[in-house]
Parts: C-alpha cells; structure tokens; sequence
C-alpha cells in the first residue's frame, strides 16, 4: 500500500506542479480524485483514523498560513490531500521538507526583491510529499 500511495502522491505532484507553474493554480479536480484514491488506500491498508488526522493537522497548519499570507488555498488543499496520504507524522516531515527546500531555493530572489516575493509553492510541496515516504522508509528499513 506504500507504494500505491508514493504512486498517487507522485503523480498529484507531477500535475500540480506543472498548472502551479504554468497558471498559478492546483486543480480541485486534481486534489478531489487524489484524495479520493488516498481515502481509498487507507480504508485498505486499515489506516482511516491516521489519515483523517494527517489531513486535518497539515489543513491547520496552511489554514494558518493562508490567514497571514503566507500560502494560497490550493496549496492548503492540497496538503490536506498529503496529510491524508501519509499521516500526521510523514505529512509534517513533508511540510517541513516543503518548507525547507522552498527557502533554500527561493532565498537569492527574496534577498533581491524582499520577503514578500510571490513564488509557486505546490512544486515544493510534491517535493516534500514525495520525499518525506522515502526517508520515512530508509529510516525504519534496517
């Protein structure tokens, strides 16, 4: 089941980053069939209650950053959509990756153009939400 929900976060991510690029958008769409499909594998693998946790602590967490301007709502969709793919604790780690990589990329251009330089955030999240399921498992593999 791991695999399946690496194979469904992946390919969320392929997508979003490529219309958060081009338009400036995450399609509902996208994140409706996503979540569906996640919600599905969880039911399986018999992780429900994780999951549900997963998506409401990572929404809380953008919903805060959606109330300061820190991310749009596509982005807060979205990783609702991750949360519910890999739980609360992985989907933190992907959060925080998120974060981590979208500093260390953009910070040249918010040195050059100040803070408050608007920038793409789903490309970081896929980077995270992918990320976050193979650390995970390099870490308890032994």
């Amino acid at each position: 089941m791991v695999w399946l929900t690496l194979a469904v976060l992946t390919l969320t991510g392929a997508v979003a980053t490529y219309t958060d690029l081009t338009r400036r958008i995450i399609p509902n769409r996208l994140l409706a069939v996503s979540g569906f499909l996640l919600l599905m594998l969880a039911i399986v693998g018999g992780r429900v209650v994780a999951a549900l946790i997963g998506a409401a602590v990572l929404a809380l967490v953008a919903m805060i950053s959606v109330a300061v301007g820190g991310c749009g709502m596509g982005d807060l969709k979205y990783l609702g959509v991750v949360g519910l793919g890999l739980g609360p604790v992985a989907g933190l780690l992907a959060l925080f990756l998120a974060a981590l990589a979208a500093v260390v990329w953009r910070l040249p251009l918010a040195l050059r153009k100040g803070p408050k330089a608007a920038f793409a955030f789903g490309p970081f999240i896929a980077v995270g939400s992918v990320m976050a399921p193979l650390i995970a498992f390099a870490v308890t593999r032994r």
